[in-house]
């Protein structure tokens, strides 16, 4: 019976049993005893024993006697059960705490006879009318859970059940199951047992034994050579069968596996080759595919390795091979042809390789040639031409390919030419090395198909180490102090060895070792490089030839001269471009010994032109204080340098002008998240909340900008536009006077900075209803006087701050002509303008977040 119908089974009887208390009424005392909560396992049975006060009066319960009859087969078959095979058992503390005041269960044991069965338990004693509990009526009290096992572990059958019954009357030698009990609710010491004063009923329950059940299984296995069966009796089986395993389970049962099983024996691949000419013979300059067909893979995968003459020429996935008889590394005639296979993935393979059958090659047809000169001699020079024969007959193209190889290294190059010779310069520098001795082939090209190379051997010996020279500037000037000088180049040198000395000291000499034919005066250590000089100059070379190394002899000498100091010239290195922003850095190179750089800057139709010297080797436009500074201009940039050598200083003469553009105007505009709503398909105007919130324009380091507002009547910018000037890249609606309220305006920016450039691109904004308008207590105006002036002017302030005011004077090309602070009430005794030449300036006023521009023009 599985615990699912156990529980529901449990559960249902225990609310019949409450049903039937509350149902029934008894008019006198009466008590219900009740057997309920089953569970088992092979060879025990548990159960609960409740007692209920189902009448109409108050009870104390004293003292409780129950006998449990059951059905012999509840053990095997129908033995009785005796004293030895069971047992009877309470689980201590199991009862309810509402029957604690009862003394101990005693005698709680088995008895048997011939004709019965019975299980009994009862109190010690009975208890006494104060420690009497008192049982509420309709209220299940549990007695206790008790066990009956087959003390000898013997398992219940199928023929095994549990109908177990109370013992209503005294018989056959068992007393009835009773209580005794204190009644009614003035209750004395007197005590009621069965009789008019008190009565039972029994609720008795059958209940289903587990037991055991025979089971079974079956699998079915392929296997290579073998296979051991761990899951069954373990065994191994090296044939094909069905087997079987059969295991005890509990309760007399059998578990039975069943095995059928297939044994596949190992076995080798195959390979087999094939060509597509059925004779294997071929004219030369033709072609020929192998096929390889494998077989007994078990499921895996071939990788096929194509050799001739034993040595592999194509390994992978591919199973056919095809070459021609026209190239060298290919078939030549008398060329055996093997394949050999490599399984990965297969199953059941006695081994995961094999061989196939060798094909024997037969080629016909070819024009021969043979080199003619230097055969077993050493070459003169490496740039002898090395001859060969012409082949007779041929009709076309003729070409000639030779082969060297390397009798050291054993590497091996060719040269294709067009005339029956070469020369071993030509060769791979990787190949070729002095001293060496090569075998030299020849082959004929006709009409693009290669021919076989000469069957004869030709040894040729390459010529000793030469020495090499400085091979540039001899008996020259350099440009520079850092001029490269060039030597010739030996094949095999891994390094180049320079020796200096001064002409003045000939004999003192100071060295430098590069990997490279060339090197600087100025790279070579400790060596004093300087102008107006002489130095004498010599190379040897260490090469490295068929893993021995040689050192070659010094060249000669070989005389150059440093520049004078008069002669050195500089350039900026951005002539003829246009600066990214106006104040880029204009760079020039760097000159050895320089101190100063003096830079001359003139503005293209301008008479003018300034220096500026400093000690680094770039600049900026804005170095030049005098200097028209705009955008969108050309410049004249030259250089001149100040050198100290040996205490004496030097200038050399200013460098060719060259033109430098700076860039056009910069426009901006208000940024993009507050030039429109948001709306890409129809934008419509940015709607400003307040006005205090900040409007910002793209940025433009160091530029002043001047918002414009102009108000849009039916899509048409209408009237007079308002504005305020800013250093800062924002305003706000508080800073403009005159705009209305709920009204689309377009904003316009425009950059002062070394001019005033055009306005950039065009915004709308929508400003705040009446309601946001702020009401601004504070005063704060600026005037200038007297304007237009003729010496200077004053600035008349009216503020409530008492914060530190910031007065900046801007030319009408966006020049910052004069800064400074002041305390607001010095402003009017602090004159401003006196050293200013004639013209209009933009006069910016600035307190907190107060900034007020003011025009002003000087006769």
């Amino acid at each position: 019976m599985s615990t699912k119908f156990k529980k529901i089974k449990k559960d249902w009887l225990l609310l019949c049993f409450v049903l039937f208390s509350f149902v029934t009424s008894y008019s006198q005392a009466h008590l219900t005893y009740t057997i309920t909560n089953f569970t088992s396992t092979t060879n025990t049975l548990s159960y609960d024993v409740y007692i209920t006060n189902d009448g109409t009066t108050q009870i104390k319960l004293a003292n409780l006697s129950i006998g449990i009859n059951y059905s012999s087969l509840i053990l095997n078959g129908s033995t009785n059960a005796t004293g030895n095979n069971t047992n009877y058992t309470y689980e201590a503390g199991s009862r309810s705490e509402g029957l604690n005041g009862l003394n101990p269960y005693a005698n709680v044991l088995h008895q048997y006879s011939a004709t019965k069965n019975h299980l009994r338990f009862q109190t010690s004693s009975p208890a006494t009318i104060d420690n009497s509990p008192v049982l509420t009526i309709g209220v299940p009290y549990k007695i206790g859970r008790f066990t009956f096992a087959n003390a000898g572990g013997v398992n219940w059958t199928s023929q095994s059940n549990a109908l177990l019954a109370f013992q209503g009357a005294a018989q056959g030698g068992y007393a009835t199951t009773q209580a005794t009990v204190y009644v009614g609710t003035n209750i004395s010491s007197t005590t009621y047992g069965v009789g008019a004063n008190l009565s039972f009923s029994y609720v008795n329950s059958p209940y289903l034994l587990n037991t055991c059940t025979n089971t079974s299984s079956s699998i079915t296995e392929t296997a290579c050579g073998s296979y051991t069966w761990t899951a069954g009796n373990g065994q191994t089986y090296t044939e094909s069968g069905t087997y079987t395993s059969e295991t005890p389970i509990g309760g007399g049962c059998t578990d039975t596996k069943t095995l059928n099983l297939t044994i596949i024996q190992p076995t080798a691949p195959t390979v087999s080759l094939s060509s597509s000419d059925g004779d294997n013979t071929f004219a030369y300059g033709t072609s020929v595919t192998f096929t390889a067909n494998a077989g007994n893979l078990g499921g895996g995968t071939a990788s096929y390795d194509f050799k001739v003459n034993g040595v592999s020429v194509q390994n992978g996935a591919s199973n056919t091979y095809t070459v021609s008889t026209a190239n060298e590394n290919n078939l030549a005639n008398g060329n055996q042809v093997s394949v050999s296979i490599t399984v990965t993935g297969g199953t059941c393979l006695s081994t995961p390789t094999a061989d196939s059958n060798v094909i024997a090659n037969t080629v016909t047809g070819a024009y021969f040639t043979n080199i003619t000169n230097y055969c077993g001699q050493t070459l003169p020079a490496v740039g002898s031409r090395i001859k060969c024969s012409v082949p007779s007959g041929v009709v076309g193209v003729l070409g000639y390919r030779f082969k060297v190889t390397n009798n050291v290294t054993a590497m091996s190059t060719t040269v294709d030419s067009n005339v029956a010779s070469f020369n071993m310069g030509m060769i791979n520098s990787s190949v070729f090395a002095y001293g060496t001795s090569y075998n030299v082939q020849v082959a004929a090209i006709v009409n693009g198909v290669l021919q076989p190379y000469s069957s004869g051997v030709c040894v040729i010996t390459t010529p000793s180490v030469p020495s090499n020279q400085v091979t540039s500037l001899c008996g020259q000037t350099l440009e520079s102090l850092n001029t490269r000088i060039y030597a010739s180049t030996v094949s095999g040198s891994v390094l180049y060895r320079w020796r200096v000395a001064l002409s003045t000291a000939p004999t003192t000499y100071f060295t430098l070792t590069t990997t490279s034919s060339s090197f600087r005066l100025t790279n070579v250590p400790n060596l004093n490089v300087t102008f107006g000089k002489t130095y004498l100059v010599e190379v040897q070379s260490d090469v490295v030839i068929n893993g021995v190394s040689f050192t070659s002899d010094y060249s000669t000498v070989c005389n150059v001269s440093t520049p004078a100091a008069s002669t050195i010239s500089v350039s900026a290195n951005q002539c003829g471009q246009t600066l990214t922003t106006i104040l880029d850095r204009i760079y020039v190179n760097s000159v050895p010994n320089a101190v100063n750089y003096t830079y001359r800057v003139q503005k293209v139709g301008s008479a003018q032109a300034y220096d500026f010297t400093t000690s680094f080797t770039s600049f900026r436009l804005n170095n030049f204080p005098s200097l028209s500074l705009t955008y969108d201009s050309e410049y004249n940039v030259s250089v001149m340098v100040q050198l100290l050598i040996d205490g004496v200083y030097y200038e050399s003469e200013f460098s060719e002008p060259c033109i430098i553009r700076t860039p056009l105007f910069p426009t901006v505009g208000l940024q993009s998240s507050q030039c429109s709503d948001g709306n890409e398909q129809t934008p419509g105007p940015y709607q400003v909340q307040s006005n205090s919130e900040l409007i910002y324009s793209e940025f433009v380091s160091g530029a002043s900008y001047e918002f414009l507002l102009q108000q849009l009547v039916n899509g048409v910018p209408t009237g007079t536009p308002l504005s305020t000037t800013r250093s800062g890249n924002y305003f706000s609606l508080d800073m403009i006077d005159g705009e209305l309220a709920d009204t689309d305006y377009v904003v316009y920016v425009k950059l002062l900075h070394y001019g005033e450039g055009p306005v950039g691109k065009d915004c709308i904004i929508r400003t705040p209803s009446v309601a946001t308008k702020m009401v601004v207590t504070s005063a704060f105006a600026a005037k200038a006087y007297p304007n237009p002036f003729a010496n200077n002017f004053l600035i008349d302030l009216t503020t409530e701050s008492q914060s530190s005011v910031s007065i900046k004077v801007y030319d009408m090309v966006g020049r910052l002509v004069e800064s400074h602070e002041s305390k607001a009430s010095n402003l009017s005794s602090f004159p401003i303008g006196d050293r200013y030449p004639s013209g209009v300036y933009n006069v910016v006023v600035t307190q907190d977040e107060e900034v007020k521009t003011l025009r002003v023009i000087k006769r």
